[in-house]
């Protein structure tokens, strides 16, 4: 596999995570394996509706269909599992993103 650099749209992406000690950005058709670490995405992406769910992913906020307690879910049947203890964090940003989309 060939390094190099990919453009990425932020719009594109719905969620990274860790694989195996990789990054691994996720789009509605690619799977992108990236350097980095996800707490380095996270302070990138935090301001642009990005939310750390779990400690192997960071979701973009716009992306999500719906979720539950355990996971959240994207309109290409993919998911991403949410931590116990990120739940009520995942869900206030969830909703605060929603506001901010709504007052646009």
């Amino acid at each position: 596999m060939g390094k190099g650099e990919i453009n990425i749209k932020i719009r594109d992406i719905l969620y990274i995570e860790t694989e195996w000690r990789n990054i691994v950005v996720h789009t509605s058709d690619n799977r992108i394996k990236c350097s980095g670490t996800l707490s380095e995405y996270e302070k990138q992406l935090k301001s642009v509706g990005f939310c750390r769910c779990h400690n192997s992913y960071l979701v973009n906020l716009d992306k999500i269909k719906n979720f539950d307690s355990s996971a959240v879910y994207f309109a290409n049947d993919e998911f991403a599992y949410i931590s116990k203890r990120r739940y009520s964090e995942t869900k206030k940003q969830y909703l605060k993103r929603r506001r901010e989309i709504s007052c646009k």
